[in-house]
């Protein structure tokens, strides 16, 4: 085991977590903190004392009316949100797109969602109908609230200010998954905030793009339409009674150093600086702002190959070339992440490598199709068709079924289809493509799918 940590620590991290590895950030000498609701250390499910005072000052650096710590990770705070607004048979607008997540919420509470379907840019499912959400809210009185991811995996920002203003109009909550958005606060090169913007409950996964250690994240609530009370029953719920102090402690301390002014001045103008070097690159092409999103996070390098080779090809040569690791690749397209806490040294690896790669490959075009997301109907709510007896079937058999599971291509993790909704020809041809681009697909095993029989 301890030559593996080694190997890998020879890598460079252009991934999670947002602290890379970098001791000016992280204290190695964590077991100090490692404690438990002792006299003097309060309790994360009933604060009054540094827990609480913690908690208030992140509200205030995020510019919520309250935050609660959550070292379950985001997961548990999107189940927790959706459950403090929501209760069984309800119905809530989604994106498509959600992190698993929060369709574990849709099984447990049997909520009904109404999706909204993305475009398709590249493989990366982004934007939304602002029109079909306006024309489902009035459409649907039973609507309690809405559910929008914004960014996404890869940076892509939604209108959310103007998401707000729509969703408001109603007098419904909006709950914004901004897992990979916690630094926007902090910098205007950044995109603005979700709580900024309005909305409702915010989600904010620390360790993602914050110098904070694994399972950190925060609950923010910017609202008076959202019941504290049932926040924290759910969080409490979701989340173990021997919370973890390390990662407390960290966030607290991240937070509070983070926030400082002009902290983020020198990162943001070398990023900057790093897209304008990267952005020469016609092979390995940097992913700039574009029409299907409102805004884009330069953190987050993105990158098409325009090649006849592919994006795990790239990741290979990163990796045992270079020694470098990225965070991602899809069909199309690699993730860099990057936070605060990358050197020097990394960004000049990253321009280096991509330099070397693109001498090397072979020119090949992108064209970015029809642009269309695949969609599937919702014969029964997920909580229902987890329930009812499943068989499995060959992948070629199970057309015009109603799938009893999850299929998730993995990047980027989200569900292609999910319990009880039927299986089209054009669900069928797109696992198979995966498959065949060698794209893990979570849900099949040995070419065969779980459908209710």
């Amino acid at each position: 085991m301890e030559d593996t940590i080694n190997d890998k620590k020879k890598l460079y991290p252009f991934h999670m977590p947002g602290h890379k590895r970098n001791k000016n950030f992280i204290d190695e000498n964590l077991l100090e903190l490692d404690m438990t609701e002792i006299c003097g250390l309060d309790n994360l499910h009933n604060p009054k004392g540094i827990i609480k005072n913690a908690q208030e000052n992140c509200a205030k650096i995020f510019g919520a009316r309250q935050s609660f710590f959550v070292v379950n990770g985001a997961s548990s705070a999107v189940m927790a949100a959706i459950f403090s607004v929501c209760n069984e048979n309800d119905e809530i607008i989604a994106m498509r797109s959600s992190h698993k997540s929060f369709y574990n919420a849709l099984e447990l509470t049997g909520i009904v969602a109404h999706y909204l379907y993305g475009k398709d840019f590249f493989g990366i499912n982004c934007g939304i109908d602002y029109v079909e959400l306006e024309n489902l809210l009035k459409a649907k009185d039973a609507i309690k609230a809405v559910f929008i991811t914004s960014p996404n995996y890869e940076g892509f920002c939604l209108d959310i200010k103007k998401i707000c203003e729509i969703v408001h109009r109603y007098k419904k909550i909006l709950i914004v998954d901004e897992a990979h958005g916690s630094h926007f606060v902090f910098h205007e090169k950044f995109p603005t905030s979700a709580l900024k913007s309005g909305a409702d409950i915010v989600i904010n996964s620390l360790h993602k793009t914050l110098p904070c250690l694994t399972q950190s994240a925060v609950l923010h609530i910017n609202s008076e339409l959202v019941d504290i009370k049932r926040v924290k029953k759910y969080l409490s719920m979701f989340q173990t009674t021997s919370p973890s102090y390390i990662l407390m402690s960290v966030m607290d301390s991240t937070l509070r150093k983070l926030h400082a002014k002009k902290f983020y001045n020198n990162y943001t103008e070398k990023l900057i600086q790093v897209r304008k070097t990267l952005s020469s690159n016609k092979i390995i092409q940097l992913v700039e702002k574009n029409d299907y999103v409102a805004d884009i996070d330069i953190s987050k390098l993105v990158f098409l190959v325009n090649a006849q080779e592919k994006p795990q090809e790239v990741e290979e040569i990163l990796r045992n070339e270079f020694d470098l690791q990225i965070e991602m690749c899809g069909l199309k397209h690699f993730v860099a992440l990057s936070t605060i806490a990358d050197t020097d040294f990394g960004f000049q690896l990253l321009i280096k490598s991509i330099g070397e790669i693109e001498k090397r490959f072979r020119y090949k075009k992108l064209v970015c199709g029809n642009n269309d997301v695949i969609k599937s109907s919702m014969i029964c709510s997920i909580k229902n068709a987890t329930k009812k007896t499943s068989k499995y079937v060959l992948l070629d058999k199970s057309l015009n079924k109603i799938s009893a599971s999850y299929i998730t291509p993995y990047p980027p993790g989200i569900p292609l289809i999910v319990p009880g909704e039927m299986i089209t020809p054009q669900i069928i041809n797109c696992v198979k493509y995966y498959l065949e681009q060698k794209i893990e697909v979570l849900g099949v095993n040995k070419n065969m799918i779980l459908v209710i029989s």
